[in-house]
């Protein structure tokens, strides 16, 4: 038994595929060859960092990842390598929504489908629970308040057809 690696495991396969695969589809050792090749630099994930709106400081701080790391350093966001590695597209394979709709948002290929943050409106709720001490029904119970956030639909997310 040898493989193409020369690693003595066993025979492994190798595959062009075009488009994502399942679960299902996997073999241990198979090597799976597809477009788009891609080395993630760090402003790959810093990006899709901020278009995910994923702070977490492990993957946008230096000094927090050397700290906090086996690695050392940054390291990138798990649904960005996974996405790459099963050669996932958007729309096609994954539906993309981003939040606060970024400039970004509409300069990206495909443009991304966003909710907008009506910061103006927010802000005016907020002043004007703060006022009329409304943030609180007669009981002391929380209560909730609501701005509606609309939705920018752009190329990102896939139509689904609902058949019944």
């Amino acid at each position: 038994w040898a493989d193409s690696l020369g690693t003595g495991i066993g025979i492994m396969s190798t595959f062009d595929r075009p488009f994502g695969r399942a679960l299902e589809d996997f073999e241990v050792g198979d090597i799976y060859k597809h477009w788009p090749g891609k080395t993630i630099t760090e402003a790959d994930d810093h990006l899709f960092c901020m278009i995910t709106m994923n702070h977490h400081p492990l993957h946008t701080n230096a000094w927090f990842a050397e700290q906090d790391s086996v690695q050392g350093r940054n390291v990138v966001v798990g649904n960005l390598v996974y996405s790459l590695v099963l050669g996932m597209s958007v729309p096609d394979d994954v539906s993309v929504v981003s939040f606060d709709d970024e400039p970004v948002a509409s300069w990206l290929r495909p443009q991304l489908t966003s909710v907008a943050l009506p910061h103006y409106e927010l802000g005016r709720k907020a002043i004007e629970v703060l006022f009329d001490g409304a943030a609180s029904g007669a009981d002391g119970s929380a209560k909730s308040h609501f701005v509606s956030m609309p939705l920018r639909e752009r190329d990102s997310i896939r139509k689904i057809k609902i058949t019944k």
